[in-house]
């Protein structure tokens, strides 16, 4: 699915899970904002566990916190046969944080910085877009 019909949340760009009931893991939470790296401040965190832990509920609650404090935050839930850098500057775009594009994911991302300063990108399902493309970008990400 490319679009989303209108009015109706794109899943691509959208937590997979609802966090309004989930129990809050708050030392997990401190943990992950110590400090907040929002793009620019230098910062790529890696969580892994095995399916069913929580993960995403962790992240999309932290996320969450990001955004109650000001912070922007933008989703991406990868799919297989995915591009990464195409499904990442549409998260951004459609997190209202791109303008235009550019021709790699560093570019993307100093472009979304230059548009709207300081944010973070939540990556999940990554897993799914396993391959030497996916790989190749994420490494450029952990460069940044």
């Amino acid at each position: 699915m490319d679009n989303a019909p209108a009015g109706v949340a794109d899943p691509r760009f959208e937590p997979e899970v609802r966090i309004d009931h989930a129990v809050v893991r708050q030392h997990l939470l401190q943990t992950l904002g110590r400090p907040v790296t929002p793009y620019r401040s230098g910062g790529l965190t890696v969580l892994r566990a095995p399916a069913g832990l929580g993960k995403t509920t962790l992240l999309a609650q932290y996320a969450g916190s990001l955004r109650s404090s000001g912070i922007a935050t933008a989703w991406v839930n990868c799919a297989v046969g995915a591009d990464l850098q195409k499904l990442v500057a549409q998260a951004l775009s459609n997190a209202s944080l791109l303008q235009g594009t550019g021709a790699s994911l560093g570019q993307i991302m100093a472009q979304a910085y230059g548009d709207s300063g300081p944010f973070c990108l939540f990556i999940d399902c990554y897993e799914l877009a396993l391959d030497s493309m996916a790989d190749a970008q994420v490494e450029e990400l952990a460069r940044l």
